[in-house]
C-alpha cells in the first residue's frame, strides 16, 4: 500500500461514539454549548461586542502592518519591495488584497487557534499565489509527514504546501480554539445579551398596576390591559391618563442595576479583554483609564499581545516562503503603528537623529516626503565625542 493510500485511509476513518472526533464531540455538545445553555460558535461569539472588537482589533492591527522581504548584510537590513515574495505578500491572489488575506488569517488564529492558507505553485515550484481555504481543515501525522485534508480538494496537502499559524495549546501541530476553551465566559456574555434584549424589550419590569375594588373577569382584565397599552403605550407613554370607575394607577419603579444586569455585562467585558489580551480602553471601556496608563497600556498591547501574533506569522512565512534563503527574511514594519501618533513619531525621529542613527532624507522617505541634496549626511551634537578618544586641538 502506497503512502497516498495510507493517507487516504487515515483521513477517511469514520468517527463513532466509541472513537469520536473533536467535531463529533462538539456536535453532540450542541456545537460548543455551556452551562448557560447558549451555543458558542465563531459566529455567535461575534455577537458579543467586546469579542467582535477584540478579534477585529488584533486582526486589523496585524494586517495593517507593512510586510516585506528584507536582505540582511553587514550594513543591516534593506527592504526589497520588488522581490517576488514581497509582491505576493502585498497581493496574495486575484481574490483579495494583502490586508484582507492577513486579516482573515489572523482572525481565524484569534478565534479558532489556527490560521491556514494554501501555497499555490507552478510546475517548476515557483510560488504563484496564496489562497484561503473555505472548507474544513484536518491535519494528521502519517509516516512522519504532516498532511492536511481540506474539504473541496480531491488531493491532500503536505506541510510544505500549507502556511499554518499554530496558536497557543499543548498540541504542536494544532492550536486550541479560544472560543471552545472559554465557552463558559462567552456563553455568559451571550446569555446576558439575550436577557438584556428581553429585559428592555419588555420594559425591564412591570411599569405599573391598575387597582380597583371591583372584581373583574379574566376577559375584562385582558381587554383593559390591551386598551391601556394602545392608548398610553409607545409614543403615548407620557400622555395624561383619565381614570374612572374607581380605578387607581400605581407606578412601580425598577432600575436595571437592581437585577445586576449592568454589573454583569461590565464584568464580562473585562473577562473577554483578559481572554484576548486587549486593554480595556481599546474596547472603549474608559472607567479606569487615565492619560498616563493609556500610554502604558498601548505599549503593553504591542509588546505582549501583538508581538506574539507577529512572531508566529513571521516565523511561519520565513519557513515556508523563504526556506533556503540565508540572507533574506520576511519582516513586519512595526513603525506603522506610530502612523497616527504624530507627536510620537517626531520624538522617535528626533532621538535617532541626535545620535546619528538616521539622516534627514531617511526621515523624509519614511514620511513619504521628497529628499534633498545633502540630506544623506548624519549629524551628531558638537559636545559629544567617542569614548576613550584623544582630544584634538582646534586648528
Amino acid at each position: 500500500m502506497g503512502i497516498f493510500q495510507r493517507i487516504k485511509n487515515t483521513f477517511s476513518s469514520r468517527s463513532s461514539l466509541e472513537n469520536p472526533s473533536v467535531n463529533l464531540v462538539e456536535w453532540l455538545n450542541g456545537g460548543g454549548s455551556n452551562s448557560t445553555g447558549t451555543m458558542v460558535t465563531k459566529d455567535t461569539a461575534l455577537s458579543v461586542s467586546a469579542a467582535w472588537r477584540c478579534e477585529s482589533l488584533i486582526a486589523g492591527s496585524v494586517a495593517s502592518l507593512p510586510l516585506t522581504v528584507y536582505e540582511i548584510n553587514e550594513k543591516g537590513r534593506t527592504a526589497l519591495p520588488n522581490h517576488p515574495i514581497s509582491k505576493i505578500l502585498k497581493n496574495p491572489s486575484s481574490f483579495y488584497t494583502g490586508f484582507t488575506f492577513f486579516e482573515r488569517l489572523t482572525k481565524n488564529l484569534t478565534s479558532q487557534g489556527n490560521g491556514i492558507a494554501i501555497i499555490n505553485t507552478d510546475d517548476s515550484g515557483t510560488i504563484e499565489s496564496l489562497t484561503l481555504p473555505t472548507g474544513q481543515v484536518k491535519c494528521k501525522i502519517v509516516e512522519g509527514n504532516l498532511v492536511y485534508d481540506i474539504d473541496g480538494f480531491d488531493s491532500f496537502f503536505f506541510s510544505d504546501d500549507i502556511i499554518h499559524f499554530v496558536g497557543f495549546g499543548d498540541d504542536p501541530f494544532w492550536g486550541k480554539s479560544p472560543l471552545q476553551i472559554h465557552r463558559e465566559n462567552l456563553g455568559i456574555s451571550i446569555a446576558a445579551n439575550n436577557f438584556a434584549a428581553t429585559y428592555f424589550g419588555n420594559g425591564g419590569s412591570i411599569a405599573g398596576v391598575l387597582k380597583t375594588d371591583k372584581t373583574l373577569t379574566s376577559q375584562q382584565k385582558t381587554d383593559l390591559s390591551a386598551a391601556w397599552r394602545q392608548k398610553y403605550g409607545g409614543k403615548n407613554t407620557n400622555s395624561t391618563a383619565i381614570l374612572d370607575l374607581g380605578f387607581d394607577y400605581k407606578p412601580i419603579g425598577s432600575k436595571p442595576q437592581e437585577s445586576q444586569l449592568l454589573e454583569a455585562r461590565q464584568f464580562q467585558v473585562e473577562e473577554i479583554a483578559r481572554i484576548y489580551g486587549v486593554p480595556l480602553h481599546l474596547l472603549y471601556a474608559m472607567e479606569k483609564a487615565t492619560h498616563n496608563n493609556i500610554e502604558v497600556m498601548n505599549a503593553t498591547y504591542v509588546q505582549h499581545t501583538l508581538t506574539t501574533y507577529i512572531e508566529r506569522i513571521e516565523s511561519e512565512l520565513n519557513r515556508k516562503l523563504l526556506p533556503k534563503s540565508d540572507n533574506l527574511e520576511i519582516r513586519f514594519n512595526l513603525d506603522a503603528l506610530m502612523r497616527a501618533d504624530m507627536a510620537g513619531r517626531a520624538e522617535y525621529y528626533n532621538r535617532l537623529f541626535q545620535i546619528a542613527s538616521i539622516s534627514p532624507n531617511e526621515i523624509r522617505r519614511a514620511e513619504g516626503l521628497k529628499t534633498y541634496a545633502g540630506g544623506e549626511n548624519y549629524y551628531r551634537p558638537l559636545n559629544m565625542d567617542v569614548v576613550g578618544a584623544k582630544k584634538q586641538k582646534d586648528l
